[in-house]
């Protein structure tokens, strides 16, 4: 069958010849759907053909669920490496300040002590 609107449609199963179930919904003036006709009772039992259950996934979209807890996983051990690592250099940062203050210290001193050698030297 061809609709006057749409691609052809494949035509009812012969299980439900009879079945006055229905349900027909239209568009409002104010752009909301709305149920104009409803009938519940069917003649035929319901089946559901070829309908793939919530819980078991394509392959393909397992993979790509396990990839991206992979991914994730990854970041997280990344973004850890990261804070080690900065970590680390703050760390490099303070004791390369700290031994240049000690360093700058021996400098001075070994000025004052040759200071004090020449004015010793010079005084004799």
């Amino acid at each position: 069958m061809r609709d006057r609107f749409g691609p052809a449609r494949k035509p009812h199963l012969t299980t439900r010849e009879g079945c006055k179930a229905m349900m027909l919904v239209k568009v409002d003036k104010s752009s909301s759907w709305v149920l104009t006709r409803f009938i519940k009772e069917h003649t035929h039992p319901l089946v559901v053909y070829g309908c793939p259950s919530r819980n078991t996934m394509d392959p393909k979209d397992r993979r790509i669920q396990v990839l991206t807890m992979e991914l994730e996983r990854q970041d997280k051990i990344c973004d850890l490496y990261q804070e080690q690592l900065i970590t680390f250099l703050r760390n490099v940062v303070e004791q390369t300040e700290l031994l240049s203050t000690k360093i700058q210290d021996v400098v001075n001193n070994v000025r004052d002590f040759e200071t004090g050698v020449q004015k010793s030297s010079n005084h004799q």
